[in-house]
């Protein structure tokens, strides 16, 4: 599952409530979950996902000092 918010302060602000999800679905899958937050730097699709969509999230690491000029450039040039 992915979910996006406008800030920090909405982040935080919905911290109750997707504890209570998570603590449903464990109830329901068992097991572990593995939950993760991240900062979203880039969004780059051809048309929005649709209710439903399939997600595939590869994770990546890098120095934004290092490579965000270089995907910004190759991006524009395109």
């Amino acid at each position: 599952m992915l979910t996006q918010w406008q800030d920090k302060a909405a982040l935080e602000a919905s911290e109750s409530a997707r504890r209570k999800v998570r603590a449903d679905a464990q109830d329901i899958v068992g097991g572990d979950l593995d939950v993760g937050i991240v900062e979203q730097v880039m969004f780059d699709v051809a048309k929005p996902p649709q209710l439903g969509a399939r997600l595939l999230i590869r994770p990546t690491s890098m120095d934004p000092r290092d490579q965000l000029p270089q995907v910004r450039r190759e991006r524009l040039s395109n």
